[in-house]
């Protein structure tokens, strides 16, 4: 029979004031690990503990679970409803949650490693600027940093099946590195693709950031709840509650992170809006590149030859690329 230190203070109080009818209920084996410090007279047995504090459960008070559940579920709840799920697309979005839920550090993982290479690709431009030099948001500095950052934005994203490889790269590489070519604006005028680039990259910072402020303010008190359990369970040692209290926000301090993470990684606003923005980009460039005198242009000032384009013709297909270049949204933490 194991023994059992008693906490309890109505345990207590049975225990020992009936010392003489109770030294049948006293363990007297051997002591290890917590109990080796302990007086004897203060070790019951479990069939003892049983017998007089009973083998039954023993609720929380309504005080204490409402103070777990004000400290601790709703900031859940409140963080778990601020996933950037994707809206109007029920069947992806349980694939979504079946990923998360399934292997949630695996996702986080994958999430981290996505942002940090964005910062790589961010710092290789950075690299190659002097160390005295801050280029303005019109230098071809940031215009690299945007091109590589909607890149990154494309990558979340699946292409068309059957998209031919060659003219899919290369419309890629004229939409996203060009600086020359010239894009009408939905106002029918001539507008510079580096100024259409530039406009795009910073209409989906400017989305990410709109979501992850509110998280920062959850996360925020995420964590002065956690400070509090914690200071709370070293000044009530042996208290049940608050040991719980401490066990279920460490158990879950990854999810704000990871909550954090999945919007920095990707805009909170639904999916298919992004990719109506990248498909209507894409679709204007090519469009460019299929006008006579677009193409004109674009071959006197690049001071190229006709035959450099020929690969063109393989985008005047309106009813296959005019549905959109990219189908979907490929899923997160892949």
């Amino acid at each position: 029979m194991g023994a059992h230190f008693l906490g309890d203070d109505g345990c207590i109080a049975i225990f020992l004031n009936n010392s003489t009818e109770n030294k049948a209920h006293v363990y007297r084996g051997d002591k290890y690990g917590l109990f080796t410090s302990k007086n004897t007279s203060t070790l019951i047995s479990v069939n003892g503990c049983k017998t007089l504090c009973g083998a039954g459960n023993e609720y929380y008070a309504w005080r204490d679970s409402q103070a777990t559940i004000t400290t601790w579920i709703l900031p859940f709840l409140g963080l778990l409803v601020q996933l950037p799920f994707e809206s109007n697309a029920f069947r992806n979005t349980l694939w979504t949650l079946a990923r998360w839920a399934g292997s949630p550090i695996a996702s986080l993982s994958y999430v981290l490693w996505n942002i940090k290479v964005t910062g790589k690709c961010a710092l290789m431009v950075d690299m190659a600027t002097n160390f005295d030099e801050f280029p303005n948001d019109e230098s071809d500095f940031a215009g690299m940093r945007n091109s590589l950052f909607i890149l990154s934005v494309m990558n979340q994203y699946s292409m068309k099946r059957r998209m031919p490889a060659k003219e899919g790269e290369k419309l890629l590489r004229v939409a996203l590195f060009d600086n020359i070519l010239q894009i009408l604006s939905k106002d029918g005028f001539a507008q510079s693709l580096v100024y259409r680039r530039n406009t795009m990259a910073q209409s989906l910072r400017e989305r990410r950031k709109k979501g992850v402020v509110p998280i920062f303010i959850t996360l925020g008190w995420f964590l002065f709840a956690l400070a509090l359990s914690i200071e709370d369970a070293f000044g009530k040692i042996g208290d049940n509650q608050t040991a719980h209290n401490l066990a279920l926000g460490l158990l879950m301090g990854w999810l704000a992170v990871f909550v954090l993470a999945t919007i920095v990684d990707r805009n909170p606003i639904g999916a298919d809006h992004i990719r109506r923005k990248l498909n209507e980009f894409l679709e204007d460039v090519r469009t460019a590149l299929l006008d006579p005198r677009s193409r004109e242009n674009y071959l006197r000032q690049s001071n190229r030859r006709g035959d450099d384009l020929a690969w063109t013709n393989g985008l005047d297909v309106d009813t296959f690329y005019r549905e959109g270049f990219f189908a979907q949204f490929a899923g997160q933490g892949r």
